[in-house]
């Protein structure tokens, strides 16, 4: 029987609170269609307001395309997430260490408090390129796999890289399989 369990994205409440602003957290599973979606309880606690706390719950009980998971961090866990949080806010600090720990997906759009963390201990992570809350681009290292993902009309994607323009070979093409 094929296994079809869905990789798991930590939501960091700034990601919540955006997709809520924008009246658009129910399109979560169609942006990322192969991740389960997670809320920490630290975080649906004591990062949401309660008028979010309701439209997340409406969301869980309807569509069904995002649950709450307990967080019990161990010692070391606990330990990494107090230091974590002289830094960065309890909820991106607790799912960065749920995630380090689980091997999960963060999903975050404070890219410059998550990214050298996230680095160093080989998380991935999920963000959102958005000009609204100061963040226009990112720096993807060479040899890096990525995906974009356009959420909106009239969006321009512009990458560059370094080093004369090289057009792609048959082997750089994946083939979709027989």
């Amino acid at each position: 029987m094929k296994d079809t369990k869905l990789i798991k994205v930590i939501l960091d409440s700034d990601v919540i609170i955006h997709f809520i602003k924008g009246n658009c957290l129910n399109l979560l599973p169609r942006i990322l269609p192969s991740y389960s979606f997670v809320i920490l309880d630290i975080v649906y606690e004591s990062e949401l307001a309660g008028s979010h706390k309701t439209l997340i719950q409406n969301t869980v009980n309807l569509l069904k395309t995002i649950s709450f998971e307990k967080w019990e961090p161990l010692k070391e866990e606990r330990e990494e997430f107090f230091e974590l949080q002289k830094k960065c806010g309890l909820g991106e600090s607790a799912a960065m260490v749920y995630c380090k720990y689980r091997h999960d997906v963060l999903a975050s759009s404070n890219l410059k408090d998550i990214v050298d963390y996230c680095e160093m201990n080989q998380i991935t992570y999920e963000f959102l390129v958005n000009p609204l809350e100061g963040v226009y681009g990112v720096h993807i290292p060479a040899g890096q796999w990525h995906t974009l993902e356009v959420l909106e009309s009239g969006t321009v994607i512009f990458e560059v890289k370094d080093g004369p323009y090289a057009p792609l070979q048959p082997e750089d093409i994946l083939m979709p399989a027989p």
